[in-house]
């Protein structure tokens, strides 16, 4: 098959190139492409593809149910990152004919599986890798952790990454005195996070719909953790139990529930023995449905298909 891509990042060329398909990462610059009147007669010649990510189908449709009417009517190919998202796009009027799941991957061969111990002496590793934004609910598991340390004193709370919550988190490691416990370490490399992550042993991503409605779809970082090996508690939320079964490969609890949190993590620590077989299952369900070669290959054909190309 002849491969050719060109790409356009939002701004548009004064003449239009000849392009087959228009892929729109995120649902809201579909809606703003459909409605840009210079563009209108020459997308009716061309197949629309358009993904839809966390914020798209929650806090782009909180005011207004109808906000992707448009999209829904002129696209061709809807792409949501998880099942649960698909059910809200079928909710808001899409067509489920034009809809296929079609999950974010990431290249495993980054990523390499070590099987997790639980060490003889020192500190037992904690983490978590994210912005620091109200959904990826980062003060819960601090609170998880300031009543996990009444048991375990020995463990170590590391939080990778920045954000707009990066003051009062830390105003709230202060407050429960954790600062020997927690450590916000903010932006590091590729690199660096693999390193951290090779260190640790427990992954922490406790997400919460936020007070805007907002939700995410399956972390990123939540597949790379599990494809290190880590055993990875996160919660009931949105698609991520798409992601992690249950008490197989990860742990779930309900979302905004720091007692919940803290007695599985407390779970966790007391059965070193499972912690082997809840790796490798976790980088079996990375590898299996979560990984880049096999997602760019599934993209390949649905393009082609969209094009009446078997």
């Amino acid at each position: 098959m002849c491969q050719s891509f060109r790409f356009t990042y939002e701004k548009f060329p004064k003449k239009l190139p000849d392009y087959d398909i228009v892929f729109c990462q995120f649902g809201y610059l579909a809606k703003r492409i459909f409605t840009m009147n210079q563009l209108t007669k020459w997308l009716k010649k061309r197949k629309t593809a358009v993904c839809f990510r966390g914020a798209d189908t929650s806090l782009s449709v909180q005011n207004n149910p109808e906000f992707y009417k448009v999209v829904f009517k002129r696209g061709d190919l809807f792409l949501p990152v998880c099942d649960y998202f698909k059910k809200r796009l079928m909710a808001l009027g899409c067509n489920p004919d034009k809809i296929v799941v079609h999950h974010s991957a990431i290249n495993c061969s980054q990523f390499f599986f070590k099987t997790r111990q639980k060490p003889d002496e020192g500190a037992i590793h904690l983490v978590s890798v994210c912005r620091l934004v109200k959904k990826k609910g980062i003060d819960y598991a601090i609170k998880a952790i300031a009543q996990v340390v009444q048991k375990y004193p020995h463990i170590h709370f590391t939080i990778i990454g920045d954000g707009p919550e990066r003051n009062y988190l830390r105003l709230l490691i202060q407050q429960l005195k954790l600062q020997d416990k927690v450590t916000l370490y903010g932006w590091v490399t590729h690199a660096q996070v693999v390193s951290i992550l090779n260190r640790s042993h427990i992954f922490l991503l406790p997400s919460r719909t936020s007070p805007d409605g907002n939700e995410e779809g399956i972390a990123n970082a939540l597949k790379e953790a599990m494809a290190m090996g880590l055993i990875s508690i996160a919660t009931w939320h949105a698609g991520t139990p798409e992601l992690i079964d249950d008490g197989v490969s990860g742990f779930l609890v309900p979302e905004k529930s720091i007692f919940k949190l803290a007695k599985v993590i407390e779970y966790v620590i007391e059965h070193p023995e499972l912690w082997e077989a809840v790796g490798l299952a976790a980088r079996k369900k990375v590898e299996d449905e979560f990984e880049t070669q096999k997602s760019i290959q599934q993209l390949e054909e649905l393009f082609y298909s969209l094009l009446g190309i078997n």
